[in-house]
């Protein structure tokens, strides 16, 4: 681990050294492990906000990126400091989550860092800082959005039309994200990959989160709903039950070919619709995704799943099996448990 010589203090064995002599190696195993990068930063949504007017309103500082705006920018990278300090005072900004009185204040501490943004030839960066010292920390971000009703959409990219990449959103913590309705509605973008599990605890709505992304050709995700709320309960508001639903998750997504979505979606409490419009979603390719879900059908509300999907006719008398083993068929716009 040293390299090619040990720091003050460290030696190394002789009996090491003639051990690891290349006559007397026999063999060699590398084990690698895969870790996640720690989350150090939030990024707290606004109700119909976009990106670019939260990090303007929720900033230290006078620097403000008006250099680009939702009509012009076409990706969201991760950046690094050496992006930051080549940009102008109107190309920059450093977000400050503790601004947002609507945050979890609980985590603070948890998630400390600042993130800093710039916009480079339309594209947006980003990276992590610590508070005090504002160097560079590496860090990932935390996503939280909460709410009280189910109408509360944050829109966090809606109707950025030219926005085609967000890969810098590929290792962020969607974990404390409640909803995700039109986050990326009416984008060109044409993939979206998420490195870790989408998994919480009482509302988990992924409702309509890429309506009408008709560019979009692939997404892979790993969504968890066990600890999700069963949908028996609602909040303040008797119309938004706390549940996990993926209602019209996909609707419009008219160039959808690969559904690389895997996961535990046992406890979906509503899916209707959740392929309207996928006229390029095979039914060969929804079978082999189901085949990587964890399902259950004993508390759906609204089990619609096939409803305005156009190759669900495909479907009929096939058998689905799920990553259990289990074995269900289409009924109509739904899907049952095989006799």
């Amino acid at each position: 681990i040293y390299g090619d010589s040990a720091p003050s203090g460290v030696t190394f064995a002789d009996e090491f050294a003639d051990f690891a002599h290349p006559d007397k190696i026999m063999g060699f195993t590398f084990q690698a492990e895969v870790t996640v990068r720690l989350a150090t930063a939030r990024f707290v949504m606004r109700n119909g906000t976009g990106l670019l007017d939260i990090i303007n309103n929720d900033r230290t500082g006078n620097d403000k990126i008006t250099s680009l705006g939702k009509d012009t920018m076409i990706a969201f990278r991760e950046g690094n400091e050496a992006g930051w300090e080549s940009c102008g005072n109107n190309s920059r900004v450093t977000y400050d989550s503790r601004i947002n009185n609507d945050r979890d204040k609980n985590l603070d501490n948890t998630y400390p860092d600042q993130i800093r943004f710039y916009a480079i030839d339309n594209v947006v960066y980003w990276y992590t800082v610590d508070r005090d010292t504002l160097k560079p920390t590496r860090g990932s971000v935390y996503l939280e959005y909460r709410i009280s009703r189910y109408d509360q959409h944050p829109k966090l990219f809606d109707s950025y039309k030219k926005l085609a990449d967000v890969s810098g959103m590929f290792d962020w913590d969607f974990s404390g994200v409640e909803l995700c309705s039109y986050m990326f509605s009416g984008t060109a973008i044409t993939n979206f990959e998420l490195n870790r599990t989408y998994k919480k605890s009482g509302l988990m709505y992924v409702n309509r989160l890429f309506i009408n992304c008709k560019n979009l050709t692939s997404v892979t995700m790993n969504i968890d709903t066990s600890e999700a709320g069963d949908g028996q309960n609602h909040t303040s508001d008797k119309d938004t039950w706390i549940s996990a639903q993926t209602k019209e998750m996909f609707s419009g997504c008219t160039s959808l070919v690969s559904l690389n979505i895997t996961g535990d979606l046992s406890n979906l409490y509503n899916v209707q619709k959740m392929f309207n419009g996928c006229n390029s979603l095979e039914a060969s390719e929804f079978k082999r995704a189901f085949s990587t879900w964890q399902w259950h059908v004993h508390n759906m509300q609204n089990s619609n799943i096939f409803e305005s999907y156009n190759f669900a006719k495909d479907l009929q008398n096939v058998v689905l099996v799920d990553a259990n083993g289990n074995r269900f068929i289409r009924k109509d716009n739904t899907i049952v448990n095989a006799p």
